[in-house]
């Protein structure tokens, strides 16, 4: 998945030269469908935050 892709408006795309990603408690409680906390929506993040994961892994960004 391509996160240029995710975010059309440059005001709001992260500068991978310049940003920090912080990805805080994805847990399963709060996340699957039909989980004891589940916050809807939330499952389908998952696959933006993998991308944005592993686009910065890529870069090499720390």
């Amino acid at each position: 998945m391509d996160t240029k892709g995710m975010i059309d408006d440059d005001y709001i795309r992260p500068d991978n030269s310049h940003s920090a990603l912080l990805v805080i408690d994805v847990q399963c409680d709060f996340t699957l469908v039909g989980a004891p906390f589940e916050i809807p929506g939330t499952f389908n993040a998952v696959n933006y935050i993998k991308s944005l994961v592993l686009d910065y892994r890529k870069k090499a960004i720390r």
